[in-house]
């Protein structure tokens, strides 16, 4: 994460950050995404192109430090073409499919943290109960009930995702970071991430990483309330600490697949399970992986 004033430029095959008088060298290779914050911050064209051979994301902050931009490489994939052919004709059913799984595990999770931080068994069991009624594409659309059950049981009965407030801009804010990895991931396979599963907006040119987003945005949740939870003072809104937090959630270790990994390598193996899952010449298909989160560092268990 780079605050203002910073300075950032290429050494050999590493990012130079310069801040101040103190000078840092990180090679990209350890790098998958650079979030940009601060409206006074230089880069280097030279960065920006060993940025895309090294498949780096930057995420661009606006003045209120919400991420408003995304630069991404493309072609890193020596199929591209074919691959992107093969996922313009994805089978409706099959992505139907998909989709029910995704719903099915995300609101599994929902109830998870939801019954972890309020112990409000009587919506956690509701939660519960809206999972065997999701239908291949969630026609019934049990996901938006169980959104209202579940934000208005967590936050309270008067939140809404509308508000203006420090709830809402650590989760737009750590969504956004999910996003961008997801992003990376899609475009590191050789997809093209504006040609989703559900989403399908015209407006939105990462339909296909809002798809995969949604079973990892209960992690984004359960870290937000760790957070507020286990704050003594009044949070200062979206301070440089409060960023780092949630940029650093990429580094917390779930459950997936039997094994306890980063996020960040969960991300880029759920990608291609899906990829998997979606592509019509692959015989004796596997569901998905869910990804568990009852273990999150940080997270009270």
């Amino acid at each position: 994460m780079i605050d203002d004033g910073d300075h950032l430029k290429v050494y050999l095959d590493n990012i130079e950050i310069h801040k101040g008088e103190n000078k840092y060298v990180i090679p990209l290779s350890d790098i998958g995404v650079i979030v940009l914050d601060g409206m006074a911050t230089s880069i280097t064209t030279r960065l920006l192109a060993a940025c895309s051979i090294y498949n780096v994301v930057l995420v661009i902050c606006d003045k209120k430090h919400i991420p408003c931009g995304m630069y991404m490489p493309f072609n890193q994939h020596s199929r591209t073409v074919k691959i992107i052919r093969k996922q313009v004709n994805w089978q409706e059913d099959t992505k139907d499919e998909l989709w029910q799984q995704i719903i099915e595990y995300k609101i599994n999770n929902q109830s998870k943290v939801l019954y972890r931080f309020t112990g409000d068994k009587e919506r956690f069991i509701q939660l519960q109960s809206y999972i065997a009624e999701i239908k291949p594409g969630d026609i019934s659309n049990r996901e938006g009930h169980a959104a209202k059950v579940y934000f208005n049981t967590v936050f309270g009965k008067e939140f809404s995702r509308s508000y203006d407030c420090i709830e809402n801009a650590m989760l737009n804010y750590g969504y956004a970071i999910i996003r961008a990895y997801i992003t990376r991931a899609i475009v590191s396979y050789g997809y093209n991430p504006s040609l989703g599963v559900f989403h399908k907006s015209e407006y939105n040119s990462f339909c296909l990483a809002d798809d995969f987003l949604e079973i990892f945005r209960p992690i984004v949740d359960a870290c937000v309330v760790n957070y507020l939870l286990e704050s003594e003072e009044d949070i200062e809104f979206l301070s440089q600490e409060v960023r780092a937090y949630l940029v650093g959630m990429l580094s917390l270790r779930v459950r997936f697949d039997n094994q306890y990994q980063k996020i960040s390598t969960v991300i880029d193996k759920f990608v291609l399970q899906c990829f998997d899952y979606l592509d019509s010449d692959i015989e004796n298909k596997r569901e998905v992986s869910n990804v568990e989160i009852n273990t999150i560092e940080g997270i009270k268990k």
